[in-house]
């Protein structure tokens, strides 16, 4: 079921279905038709970079439920029925039409040290020898606070990779790590202006942040577009430039198009300039 429709105290019924019980996930002993009561969600943090275009920060896991009779962790949602059906279905046409009101932030994110893209140094350890120049990749939210197996040392709480890139990562304690410089993304939250090497570079930062939005194709309303509707959108002004894939798991065999606009539209319009430039004559136009 859909866990933004529970709420604490509500009666639901637990039921694991077979695969996971045969692996051995029992957080009940009964597989099916155990009741209990709602006591809480999980949390979920959405940082400041590929973040869905949340504000960062802390915000409720709808979709892991902490219930009465389960002493560890929390169950998916998915295994569980609210046991008044009527009022299940009551909650979930009101979810339907007012999805951003589940979307509840319950505070900003804990203060780091380093922040994502700062250019750091490992004085001791580094498996990049010939890569004095660190980057923080990402901040490891859901370690915070937890120990290793020997109940001592923290989790790491970074994610860093060599500065260029593509050469793996690994994950590694703050005191690991020495500040050379701050990057674009504390730049950018602390009033100084980002560096970029050109607009390609300023528009992928930005799509990181989260400040672009996937656009629907009004021939459609869906997300799907060719290349030709795609074109034709940027110079109506409609969108902005686009992306492209193989679909979710890359297994389809036409390159999927979709549209993009940018929030901040002095960027946008000169990311559509570029765009709609590129393709003019592209040969690949045809319907």
């Amino acid at each position: 079921m859909i866990g933004e429709v529970l709420k604490s105290g509500d009666v639901v019924i637990i039921n694991i279905p077979d695969e996971n019980w045969r692996w051995g996930y029992r957080p009940v002993e009964k597989q099916r038709g155990t009741t209990a009561t709602v006591e809480g969600f999980g949390e979920i943090t959405y940082s400041r970079v590929q973040n869905y275009g949340k504000e960062p920060g802390v915000y409720i896991n709808h979709a892991w439920v902490k219930v009465s009779g389960v002493e560890k962790g929390s169950v998916s949602s998915c295994f569980l029925e609210l046991a008044d059906g009527e009022e299940y279905e009551r909650r979930l046409a009101h979810f339907r039409e007012h999805r951003d009101e589940y979307d509840v932030r319950l505070r900003g994110l804990p203060e780091m040290e380093l922040w994502e893209g700062d250019i750091v140094e490992m004085p001791k350890g580094n498996p990049w020898p010939g890569s004095p120049r660190l980057k923080v990749s990402s901040i490891n939210y859901n370690y915070l606070g937890q120990m290793r197996q020997d109940g001592v040392t923290p989790m790491p709480e970074y994610t860093v990779e060599p500065e260029g890139g593509k050469a793996g990562t690994v994950a590694v304690n703050a005191s690991e790590l020495k500040l050379i410089e701050r990057g674009n993304v504390w730049k950018h939250f602390n009033g100084e202006k980002p560096v970029f090497a050109d607009l390609s570079e300023e528009a992928a930062f930005f799509g990181m942040l989260g400040q672009v939005d996937e656009v629907p194709n009004p021939a459609s309303g869906k997300y799907k577009w060719t290349l030709a509707e795609v074109v034709q959108a940027a110079k109506d002004g409609i969108v902005d430039c686009m992306t492209c894939d193989h679909g979710f798991f890359g297994t389809s065999k036409e390159v999927q198009h979709r549209a993009q606009r940018f929030r901040d539209r002095e960027l946008g319009e000169r990311v559509r300039a570029k765009f709609v430039k590129e393709f003019e004559n592209h040969s690949l136009l045809v319907q």
